[in-house]
């Protein structure tokens, strides 16, 4: 038998050449290879091949399907498709030159073999049907990829041998019924009743199945269509059918199934569009954010479904440049119709078609709205961490500057006061000395300030009303505020005590009042101070200002509202910050120390402000159910009765002895100095029992007060310990808590209090 001339066209060397290799393998004649649709059409009409094999993508302006086209109408030559790209647009363009078969690059050489075969013996049918017009025509319409012919019986006659390699059996186990042994269990007993109704009816015939393939042990499914061959008399000649291999296709179908349910059950939103904007797909988490149905969507435009506005707003911006080759993201909050506002992770993907063309895009959508919520809860913690840092660094530096200050204040002050006790009245200098001691006495006032904003300024605290406090201020607020303004007073009847430093409430006030005036500037207007008492729940108190995990409960708060020109958001944010203004002159450090010592007391702040419409600073103190306290002790009488003793006074400061010294000899006492807890230890071994008292500085080089208290109560555990220091009692009392302080003197020194509480300790020590 001749051999059969076969046309290879193959773009890609490579492939072309192990193509021919193989087919030569197989005893075919290949002529020339070319890679042109041109020249494909050119070497059919000269050497007139038995089948072409047809890349679909070939150089040239003539791609394979319309080389094929113009071969098959021309010289009638059968051709098979070769082809990498399964794009279903190009598999139904190419459908429509009726080839011969499809080879799916890359492909076994079993598959190479029976679609060859198919093919030439599909050619050769096709002409003998030309022959014989009925037969080859049912033939025709039943030809798939396994042809058998079947006796009127039904009995197998001559399948071609393609069917052994479907089944991987020989012939002799399939002839005449053999073949329905070889039938998955599941599907005999379908396709013999089908069989039998066929073949009493005469009718066609088509199932499905699935049968063994011994050779790869296992189980391959097929396709079978069977048609009648009458006779001309109307009898039953035979059966003709054709069985196709559907093993891979459904493997495919399975795959594609698969991705189908992985996309309609993703929580992204996913949807497909064409170039015009149409919708071609969409996914449940689409139409479910919408809150639309599918036929809502497919086959309408962006503009149809949502309006020119969401479309040229949302979708057009990046759709063009999806559809010019590039992948776009972006993410941003969305407000959808069903499911409220999401944050969206959102991506446009280009989507190929033939010849590498953009025929769409794709778009996905992700929920992130958790995560950006996280990040952003995440960004501002940060900035709170970041300004609480900042506050607390300025306000070591605060506490410090004010400590050492009180050192010098202390000597000032110190010297002052006993200058005017030694100074006649009549003395001429003696008004110059008192001016220097109230100006110390001020500036000890701006080291509270700066320890207030330090969060170390509770000096004496007291439970009082808040009424009463601001009763108390009455007339040096409205001294201390522009004429053209109004005080009006709201003060609540009744209200719980707060446990607070009174000085340093007065101070919250007049800066608060002294601001809200300035707010006011030259114009007439009012500032209402408003006292009350509210349950404060968490939530409440968690958006108060720059506070962490107050407790929630009962209130005092105390409200001062003016109608000044208010601020931006801007200024508010930055109304605490040290040295901060919107004056043009002015320190800022007022609103600072009102922050400081808000804080300390464990309350809160609340602002309320508008530009053009004025300010309202809202203050929280934790309610006490306890009475108030009455006034303090009215000076002892015998203070002035003197006392003896020897004390040790213990201070790095020379001046701060020196004043100390001075002041506590004038009332009688002996007193030995030392520059550190170090050199007061050394004293206080080689004189032991001699002391009725150690007044002892907190912060000192070498060994520093808080150790040498420890080593002197290991000493002598019923020596009385008078603690000094710039910071206030409250601190200084939390670090010798069960350790049995004596008492506190706070720098700068005043004399009567410091000889009040001296003497105290010792009328108790004797």
């Amino acid at each position: 038998m001749d051999k059969k001339t076969i046309l290879i066209v193959e773009d890609e060397s490579l492939v072309a050449l192990d193509l021919q290799a193989r087919l030569e393998a197989m005893n075919y004649f290949i002529p020339v290879i070319v890679d042109t649709g041109e020249d494909a059409i050119k070497k059919a009409e000269e050497l007139k091949p038995d089948l072409i094999l047809m890349d679909i993508v070939l150089l040239g302006d003539v791609d394979g399907i319309e080389a094929a086209d113009q071969i098959r109408s021309r010289f009638d030559i059968p051709v098979i498709y070769l082809t990498a790209n399964t794009n279903q647009e190009i598999l139904e363009r190419a459908k429509i030159t009726e080839p011969f078969g499809f080879l799916i690059k890359p492909f076994e050489e079993r598959e190479l073999h029976i679609t060859i075969d198919m093919a030439l013996y599909k050619d050769q049918m096709e002409k003998r049907l030309k022959e014989n017009e009925e037969r080859h025509r049912s033939l025709i319409e039943t030809m798939t990829s396994i042809i058998w012919i079947a006796d009127a019986s039904g009995g197998f006659l001559a399948p071609q041998p393609s069917w052994e390699k479907f089944t991987g059996q020989p012939w002799s186990e399939h002839k005449g019924f053999g073949w329905t042994k070889k039938i998955h269990p599941g599907d005999r007993e379908r396709i013999q009743e089908g069989w039998a109704k066929a073949c009493r009816e005469l009718s066609l015939h088509e199932t499905w199945g699935r049968v063994w393939n011994a050779s790869l042990n296992e189980w391959r499914d097929f396709e079978l269509r069977v048609v009648p061959i009458m006779n001309l008399d109307g009898s039953l000649r035979e059966w003709v059918g054709g069985v196709t291999d559907i093993s891979e296709r459904k493997k495919v179908a399975e795959e594609l199934n698969q991705y189908a349910h992985i996309v309609s059950s993703t929580s992204d939103m996913m949807a497909m569009l064409n170039k015009k904007f149409k919708y071609v797909a969409v996914n449940a988490a689409y139409m479910a954010a919408f809150g639309k149905t599918k036929g809502e969507f497919i086959g309408h435009t962006v503009s149809e479904v949502f309006g020119d506005e969401f479309f040229d707003k949302v979708i057009k911006p990046s759709a063009l440049n999806c559809l010019n080759g590039e992948n776009v993201n972006y993410q941003a909050w969305f407000e959808f119709p069903a499911t409220g506002r999401k944050y969206m992770d959102v991506r446009y993907s280009p989507y190929i078609g033939v010849g590498d063309e953009v025929t769409g895009f794709v778009v996905n959508a992700r929920d992130t709205s958790v995560q950006q919520e996280m990040h952003e809860k995440q960004i501002e913690m940060e900035k709170q961490v970041q300004h609480a840092q900042k506050l607390e660094s300025l306000g070591v530096l605060a506490g410090g500057i004010a400590h050492d200050f009180n050192n010098i204040l202390t000597s000032v002050l110190g010297y002052a006061e006993l200058a005017l006790e030694d100074m006649s009245q009549a003395s001429p200098a003696r008004s110059y000395v008192e001016a220097i001691s109230e100006s110390s006495k001020r500036a000890a006032d701006l080291t509270r300030q700066m320890l207030a904003y330090s969060g170390k300024g509770r000096f004496i605290i007291r439970k009082i009303s808040l009424n009463e406090i601001i009763e108390e201020m009455v007339r040096l607020l409205e001294v201390s505020i522009s004429k053209n303004v109004i005080l009006k007073y709201n003060l609540s009847k009744d209200l719980p005590a707060i446990e607070v430093d009174v000085t340093q409430i007065h101070q919250v006030v007049m800066n608060l009042i002294i601001n809200a005036s300035e707010a006011i500037e030259d114009k007439s207007g009012v500032i209402s101070i408003t006292t009350g008492a509210m349950e404060c729940s968490k939530a409440y108190l968690k958006n108060a200002w720059r506070v962490d995990n107050l407790a929630e409960g009962l209130y005092v708060y105390l409200e001062i509202a003016d109608t000044g020109f208010g601020m931006d958001k801007e200024a508010m944010e930055k109304v605490f910050e040290p040295f901060f203004t919107t004056k043009f002159t002015g320190r800022g450090l007022g609103m600072a120390a009102v922050q400081g010592i808000v804080r300390g007391h464990k309350g809160a702040i609340n602002i309320y402000s508008e530009v053009g419409k004025g300010t309202t600073f809202k203050i929280l103190f934790p309610a006490t159910y306890d009475s108030v306290d009455t006034a303090g002790p009215s000076p002892d009488v015998k203070d002035k009765i003197p006392v003896e003793g020897v004390v040790l006074l213990v201070d790095d400061e020379v001046t701060v002895q020196t004043v100390g010294k001075r002041m506590l000899e004038g009332i009688g006492l002996t007193v030995v100095t030392a520059s550190d807890g170090v050199e007061a230890l050394e004293i206080y071994r080689k004189r032991p029992g001699e002391f009725a008292l150690v007044l002892l500085d907190l912060t000192m080089p070498r060994m520093g007060g808080e150790e040498c208290f420890r080593e002197l109560r290991q000493i002598d555990k019923d020596l009385c310990i008078i603690m000094t220091s710039g910071y206030s009692e409250q601190d200084v009392a939390q670090k010798f808590i069960g350790r049995g302080m004596t008492g506190f003197i706070e720098k700068p020194f005043h004399m009567a209090n410091m000889r009040r509480i001296v003497r105290e300790a010792i009328s108790k020590r004797n």
